[in-house]
């Protein structure tokens, strides 16, 4: 015997969910699938997909969370600071350029045509 009640609750849902996932079924192939029971295991794969889509949009949200609590927990300054840093003039013997650097000190090499000075 047939619960009519189960059949009727199950048809409304099915009906539902397609709706909701935006899948539109001819009629005559939705009752087609309806007495072979293809549309409750059609409905049940939709589900899952669902379930897995909303499973991975809450991973990425609590990713992002995590980036931008770590975001606004680094302080990032954009004051400039000292460096002892002397600008080097490279002329055309640079690599038989043999005087020792000074420790301690950076320096930055800056070719004859680019120099401004």
């Amino acid at each position: 015997m047939i619960d009519v009640e189960y059949e009727s609750q199950r048809s409304d849902y099915n009906t539902k969910i397609l709706k909701e996932s935006h899948i539109f079924i001819p009629e005559q192939y939705y009752r087609l699938m309806v007495q072979t029971g293809s549309i409750h295991q059609f409905v049940q794969l939709i589900d899952e997909v669902n379930k897995e889509e909303a499973e991975e949009q809450k991973k990425k949200e609590t990713i992002i969370r995590k980036h931008q609590k770590t975001l606004k927990s680094k302080h990032v300054s954009t004051q400039t600071t000292s460096t002892n840093s002397e600008p080097i003039m490279i002329s055309d013997d640079y690599f038989d350029y043999t005087e020792e650097l000074q420790s301690g000190f950076s320096y930055s090499i800056q070719s004859f045509y680019d120099f401004k000075g």
